[in-house]
């Protein structure tokens, strides 16, 4: 009895079923599409059929993250997959976690607080700059009888604005984000209070649905709208 070979590549229609987790929109036309634009080079069968081996699927991955985590066009994308070939490695840039609902409203047990001095510490900022900070807004630490404390989030938002600091940001510059928040926020509460009055409890499901489905619309259009815009602005460059 002829012995068979182990089959040492993916069909296309495999490839989709393997990334579909992570990638849920990945389709054959775009697979094949990356293909047309000289993206992705699978070998073919005799019969035409692409082979996908463990090196596409991978290259694929790649592509797919650089859209998804750091919003690249395909040009751009072409040049860090020619530097990978060429032996440089592809770094990533993972993209800030999504607001979400749950991130919003679900307790969280583990969650530190530090006092002023313990801030300050953590974050390698003076105590007057983190008064700065409270005073422009952009922070509200809670008061307990042990005196003001700060959570994680406002260790993280320190860390941030620290960083943005070294471009000549300073907290005067960013009140604009605290006011568009606080506008927004109250934005999304005339949307949801016909839902809120009602006083039923299933409402308050169908609530917390439309103010998540509100944060990622939010998000998207904001990232494009910035994107485009910071298009027009230094296309020149």
């Amino acid at each position: 009895m002829a012995k068979t070979s182990k089959k040492d590549y993916l069909t296309i229609g495999e490839v989709i079923k393997r990334l579909s987790s992570e990638f849920p929109d990945l389709s054959i036309s775009k697979v094949r599409y990356l293909e047309e634009e000289g993206l992705l080079k699978p070998r073919r069968t005799q019969g035409g059929y692409r082979k996908f081996s463990e090196e596409d699927i991978e290259r694929l991955d790649i592509i797919l993250k650089l859209q998804k985590e750091e919003y690249l066009p395909l040009n751009v994308i072409k040049q860090r997959l020619a530097e990978m070939d060429r032996g440089e490695e592809v770094v990533i840039e993972s993209k800030v976690h999504p607001l979400s609902v749950e991130d919003i409203f679900t307790p969280n047990e583990d969650r530190a607080f530090f006092t002023i001095e313990e801030t300050a510490k953590k974050t390698g900022i003076t105590v007057e700059e983190l008064s700065d900070l409270e005073s422009f807004g952009l922070l509200k630490p809670e008061q307990t009888e042990d005196g003001k404390v700060f959570d994680s989030d406002d260790i993280e938002l320190i860390n941030v604005v620290h960083k943005m600091g070294k471009y000549g940001i300073e907290p005067r510059h960013l009140r604009i984000y605290q006011h568009f928040s606080d506008r927004e926020a109250s934005f999304f509460e005339q949307i949801l209070m016909p839902i809120i009055k009602q006083g039923r409890p299933d409402m308050a499901d169908q609530g917390t649905e439309v103010l998540a489905q509100l944060i990622k619309l939010s998000e998207a259009f904001k990232r494009l709208l910035l994107r485009k815009t910071i298009h027009e602005y230094f296309q020149n460059l």
